[in-house]
């Protein structure tokens, strides 16, 4: 099995993150979570400090967040933009992650990548 590469994981987890609801679900609660309290409060970034959303995404990332939390739901127009706009945050959801678990997930797609182009 190669060595799995930093490009590996940007691109597994933001496939994970355009494709699977689940994942994106988690990584906006997760990214949200690194919100501060005063931008939470006021749905806006106030610092610039690596983490949490953009300036740009805030508001409505911070919307969708909330209602998440409290309705365990989103109309598919709603996923349909979150599944766009996830994927940038890709380095916040790989340095929360568990590296092991992740690297094995990687691992997996890239064996089952490998079989189903042998028997195509």
């Amino acid at each position: 099995m190669p060595r799995i590469t930093k490009k590996m994981v940007k691109d597994f987890i933001q496939n994970k993150l355009k494709t699977d609801d689940k994942w994106t679900t988690k990584a906006l609660l997760l990214v949200y979570s690194h919100q501060t309290a005063e931008e939470k409060a006021t749905e806006q970034t106030r610092f610039h400090n690596n983490v949490g959303f953009t300036g740009v995404d805030a508001e409505f990332l911070s919307k969708l967040a909330t209602q998440f939390r409290n309705r365990n739901w989103l109309s598919p127009k709603q996923m349909s933009c979150l599944r766009k706009m996830m994927p940038k945050y890709w380095r916040q959801i790989s340095d929360a992650s568990d590296i092991t678990k992740l690297n094995s997930m990687i691992e997996r797609t890239l064996l089952q990548t490998s079989l189903n182009l042998e028997n195509a």
